[in-house]
């Protein structure tokens, strides 16, 4: 786990319990989806967009042809 710490509060709670200026933060590293988010550009979601939606209409023609053409005829 990785601390980060918070902004220095500007009033000091009185008559509780003392409160940590650390907060917590659940880190994995070297965790391919995060440094995938964090390196994909427009362009390349773009790029892949096409595709996403083919393979969606057919996943979806597999389990409800009315529902998708309901649903392209609503979205035209």
């Amino acid at each position: 786990m990785t601390t980060i710490p918070k902004p220095a509060a500007t009033t000091v709670p009185t008559g509780e319990a003392e409160v940590s200026d650390e907060e917590l933060k659940f880190v994995i590293p070297g965790d391919r989806r995060i440094e995938a988010a964090n390196a994909i550009t427009t362009r390349s979601m773009a790029r892949r967009l096409p595709q996403l939606i083919r393979r969606s209409l057919a996943l979806g023609w597999q389990v409800d042809r009315a529902a998708v053409i309901a649903c392209t005829a609503l979205a035209a």
